[in-house]
């Protein structure tokens, strides 16, 4: 029996990701989501390739990896609805609208949107710049590496419960303080 080279393997399984794709996107995973599902397993298959047991057959070894990456996708959309109530794609929240005079109806700036999206690093980066620097830690930890309030507690020597005041109640700032970014960036 031949022994698929590695090559083949992966040749297979890039084609077999795109049934997979549809498979999730009729589980009612959104598509762009589901592609990023499939990118991530299938770089975990190409990482983890050396544990495939049976060369001649990947499929079922990579719908292993697909699921795990499915439950990775739902703890994280888990874990940003509880950060911000809800999940919002950076599409979705750029959206912006002008008043056409013209018709009388709200209509897309799509130039301006790919601007603020193009500037999003430069205005997260400005409104950090203007929270204190405890709140900032606790920020980056809790929004960027992803820690628990209780461990951010325990690091900054803090209660659990001074550390979930002083984000929340910067939360608001930071947002006005992007704001103020975009206004003065793009003269709003």
């Amino acid at each position: 029996m031949h022994t698929p080279s590695t090559a083949e393997i992966l040749k297979r399984l890039a084609n077999y990701s795109t049934e997979v794709k549809g498979d999730l996107v009729r589980k009612n995973i959104p598509e762009y989501d589901a592609e990023d599902i499939v990118q991530t397993a299938f770089i975990k298959a190409l990482e983890n390739l050396h544990t495939l047991r049976d060369p001649n057959n990947p499929e079922p070894w990579f719908r292993a990896i697909v699921r795990n990456a499915v439950v990775d996708y739902y703890r994280e959309r888990e874990r940003e609805r509880r950060r911000f109530g809800i999940r919002v794609p950076i599409d979705d929240a750029l959206n912006v609208y002008y008043h056409d005079t013209e018709t009388d109806s709200m209509m897309p700036d799509k130039l301006l949107a790919d601007k603020m999206k193009r500037y999003a690093g430069k205005a997260i980066r400005y409104a950090m710049k203007k929270i204190p620097v405890r709140e900032r830690v606790m920020f980056t930890l809790y929004y960027w590496d992803n820690m628990t309030w209780k461990e951010i507690a325990k690091q900054m020597n803090m209660t659990h419960g001074a550390v979930r005041t002083a984000v929340s109640r910067r939360r608001d700032e930071f947002a006005s303080y992007l704001i103020e970014y975009y206004e003065k960036e793009f003269e709003l």
